[in-house]
């Protein structure tokens, strides 16, 4: 296994599991851990780390896939992002033997699977049937296929899945994607900038196609009983540093949009009607709201992941006879 430095992991406050957390989570599960694994818990307890792009070894063709965040380990049994919790819950979905390590930027589950020794990682896809996709052969060889991202990028016409929500964007039809896959530096120099962090299905989402526009670009606000429809004309995209004053750029709309409002949001997308469509950060995880005629904010979703999942095509008006 790689050294353990080269993934820069951060917001990894937890002190190390102590011998009795292992025999304890072991004895429970059934399970032995693989001894990589006790070495990356032992150096970072849970954490999010900067070399964090995986292409699963069962998929061919670029898929790449992001870890959010490795799970932590000690006498918490409760925590949502502890091995303890996010063991019981994925082996609820799965119905095997399996293990959570991390979780994916799409909330997916990155999983060891004992039907072998050593268990191999897999990932399980969220929100649908728990089909399990083969990442690499052992927890080793998992850690060693980290990179930093920097060059992958799902194109718009790949054959191969990509999941927000539940929804595979290739559903959209996403076409003429201003940007390429922003880079890490990309993404950390904007949310500096700006004081915010870019949800994780946000992100999955500028990876798979930084801007363009979307043929099912159809959507009622959540809420709102159904009686208007709008649609999206293109969604921004996340630009280099050359590139930040471009029409249709992050960087550009938010500094338009940000002395205006008067709360934290970013525009990632306008209408057809020329209204923004903003992630806004009054609530956790952000909500997506659109400007409307005097200036007003209307709820669209309550997550991005659910904004995409709103998405339909136009409906086509009949001819009266």
């Amino acid at each position: 296994m790689r050294n353990l430095e080269e993934l820069k992991i951060r917001g990894a406050p937890l002190r190390r599991p102590t011998e009795v957390h292992i025999q304890n989570f072991e004895s429970h599960f059934g399970v032995r851990l693989p001894p990589d694994l006790i070495t990356l818990l032992r150096f970072k307890n849970g954490g999010s780390p900067e070399t964090a792009t995986f292409q699963p070894q069962a998929i061919k063709g670029p898929s790449p896939h992001v870890v959010n965040g490795f799970c932590f380990l000690n006498g918490d049994k409760k925590d949502a992002d502890g091995m303890w919790d996010s063991t019981e819950v994925w082996r609820q979905v799965t119905g095997r033997n399996v293990i959570a390590i991390a979780q994916s930027t799409g909330d997916d589950g990155i999983l060891l699977l004992y039907d072998n020794d050593p268990p191999s990682v897999v990932l399980c896809i969220h929100d649908e049937a728990p089909d399990l996709i083969h990442v690499a052969d052992s927890f080793g060889d998992f850690i060693d296929l980290l990179e930093p991202g920097t060059d992958l990028h799902v194109s718009v016409d790949s054959d191969q899945p990509c999941y927000v929500g539940g929804r595979d964007l290739r559903d959209l039809k996403l076409v003429d994607p201003p940007g390429g896959c922003p880079t890490a530096s990309d993404i950390k120099d904007f949310e500096a900038r700006f004081r915010l962090t870019l949800p994780p299905d946000y992100l999955t989402f500028l990876r798979f196609s930084n801007g363009g526009a979307s043929q099912l670009n159809t959507f009622i606000p959540q809420n709102s009983g159904g009686k208007k429809s709008y649609q999206i004309d293109r969604f921004y995209f996340l630009s280099d540093a050359d590139d930040r004053d471009a029409a249709n750029s992050l960087w550009e709309e938010t500094s338009n949009w940000r002395g205006y409002l008067a709360k934290t949001a970013i525009p990632i997308a306008t209408t057809t009607d020329f209204d923004p469509v903003f992630l806004c950060y009054d609530t956790q995880p952000p909500s997506v709201k659109m400007r409307r005629e005097n200036d007003r904010l209307i709820d669209v979703a309550n997550s991005f992941a659910d904004f995409i999942n709103l998405l339909t095509a136009p409906v086509k008006k009949s001819k009266k006879a």
